[in-house]
């Protein structure tokens, strides 16, 4: 489901670029709304506990035209990695959990979290012919979110629903400072808008539920939850006009 939507936008914005208007000038402030997609790895605490991840996004950057950008994304995480087993308590000597029909119980541990971020960045232009193209670097700060989801899709397990499942899903939460460096390209005919590069997360979170319950002890500790990725964007840019008040994509 995830991939047709992805390439139903992909698509969509190639659809939408083909038919817009050219700015000819492409010299002044450009507002550049974007999707993104990432493939990321963990590092010191966050790798304890997941593997490898993936984030899909949305972000609003605005471009001067002395190519500084100022902006802000949004993303959602999702894995299927994880490293803990939060259950362990619940599991019989065999390692399975008694559902509530005392079958076996069905459920699954997956990653999910969010980033969100305002950033500023610097564009340096490698061709004249397209002052609008080039290596892009940015560095930024937010929010960073983090938890393990239970997935349990016949509600087999009475013991991790609704408030019990605050027991088990280490629920974490901070700041972080983020950086990317990468390659940004606004093609002059605008079929080919789009940004490609390496990103760096350092959260700093907390894991903010009372209890483990299959530790019985608290988490009081800052965490350091670091990671790298790989980012792609896809651009439908918005220029501003000369006088400030022409927009054309």
């Amino acid at each position: 489901m995830m991939k047709e939507v992805l390439f139903g936008l992909f698509f969509l914005f190639i659809a939408i670029n083909c038919d817009a208007q050219i700015n000819k000038t492409n010299k002044d402030g450009v507002l550049l709304p974007h999707i993104d997609f990432s493939f990321q790895w963990p590092t010191l605490d966050l790798a304890q506990r997941f593997g490898a991840s993936n984030a899909i996004g949305v972000g609003l950057d605005y471009m001067t035209n002395k190519n500084w950008i100022f902006g802000g994304d949004w993303s959602l995480m999702f894995g299927n990695q994880v490293n803990e087993d939060v259950l362990s308590g619940l599991r019989g000597k065999d390692g399975n959990v008694l559902g509530n029909d005392l079958y076996f119980g069905e459920v699954s541990l997956k990653q999910r979290g969010m980033t969100a971020s305002v950033y500023i960045g610097k564009l340096f232009p490698l061709f004249k012919s397209n002052t609008r193209s080039g290596i892009k670097v940015s560095i930024g700060t937010g929010f960073f979110q983090h938890n393990i989801k239970m997935q349990d899709d016949i509600g087999s397990l009475n013991q991790v629903l609704g408030d019990y499942k605050g027991g088990y899903d280490r629920l974490s939460r901070g700041i972080q400072i983020n950086e990317f460096i990468g390659y940004q390209h606004l093609g002059k005919n605008r079929l080919m808008n789009f940004q490609i590069g390496m990103e760096f997360y350092q959260g700093f979170t907390k894991n903010i539920r009372a209890i483990n319950y299959n530790t019985k002890t608290s988490e009081t500790n800052l965490r350091n939850d670091f990671l790298y990725g790989l980012k792609a964007s896809w651009y439908l840019p918005f220029y501003i006009g000369e006088k400030g008040e022409d927009l054309y994509y």
